[in-house]
This record gives structure tokens, C-alpha cells and sequence, in this order.
């Protein structure tokens, strides 16, 4: 054999070992990474257990003082209609007096529309590119 082949031989010989070594090396790696992944899949996994387990009095005691401000906001309305209504007693002959609540009437005074920011803002728009009601040119 020439002296050409025989190293080409010894240098095919020695890639081959390495990517045989590199080969086996990136199967372990990918190993361990799949180790890795699982558990952390399983910490996750307890994490979301622990936080249902925190969230669910949490959401309870939610709904306890969202129950309780809509039996106040009942309360305040009886008592703000007792207090503000004027009790009448109807007595229509032949039959049992009943007791009614009057309202009064607040008067109302502006009722702005619900564009009314438009316009205020296309006015200021307006102002601004006119001068003294004449457009600005150059």
C-alpha cells in the first residue's frame, strides 16, 4: 500500500472514532435533558396543584365580601328609599288602607351627551389649524 492510502486510512479511522464519541455523547446529553424535563414538568405540575389549593378559599372569601357588599348596597337602597320617600296612606272607602312610597323627582339640570368630548376636541382642532376663523397657509 502507498503511503497516501494508508494515511487517508488512519485519518477516516480516526473522524469515524470521533463522531462515534461525539455521537454517543449528544445521546447522553439528550438523555439528561429528558431527565431534566420531566421533572421539571413534575415540579410544575405540583406547583399548579399547591396554587388551586390556594386559590380556591381565596376566590371563596371573593365571593363571601362580594355577597356581603350586595346585601349592603340592598340595605343602603331600603334605607335611602325609607328616608328619602314620603310614606302616603290611601284610605279608599270600603277598603284596606295601603302604604306607598313617593318619590320626589331630582330636577335635572344638564344631560350631556355621550359625544359630547368629540366635539369639544374638533373645536379645539378647529382653532388650531384656523386663525380668526380663516384657514393657515404658507
Amino acid at each position: 500500500m502507498e503511503p497516501t492510502q494508508i494515511l487517508l486510512a488512519v485519518v477516516v479511522t480516526i473522524l469515524t472514532g470521533l463522531l462515534v464519541f461525539v455521537g454517543v455523547q449528544v445521546f447522553l446529553i439528550l438523555r439528561e435533558m429528558q431527565k431534566t424535563l420531566q421533572k421539571l414538568n413534575k415540579i410544575l405540575d405540583d406547583a399548579g396543584i399547591v396554587t388551586d389549593s390556594v386559590v380556591k378559599p381565596i376566590i371563596g372569601v371573593a365571593n363571601f365580601v362580594e355577597g356581603m357588599k350586595g346585601i349592603k348596597g340592598i340595605l343602603d337602597l331600603l334605607h335611602d328609599k325609607a328616608s328619602s320617600g314620603h310614606r302616603l296612606e290611601k284610605k279608599i272607602e270600603g277598603e284596606i288602607p295601603y302604604k306607598a312610597f313617593v318619590e320626589e323627582e331630582e330636577p335635572r339640570t344638564h344631560i350631556e351627551s355621550p359625544h359630547t368630548h368629540i366635539s369639544e376636541m374638533q373645536e379645539r382642532g378647529r382653532r388650531f389649524f384656523h386663525r380668526g376663523g380663516k384657514i393657515l397657509t404658507s
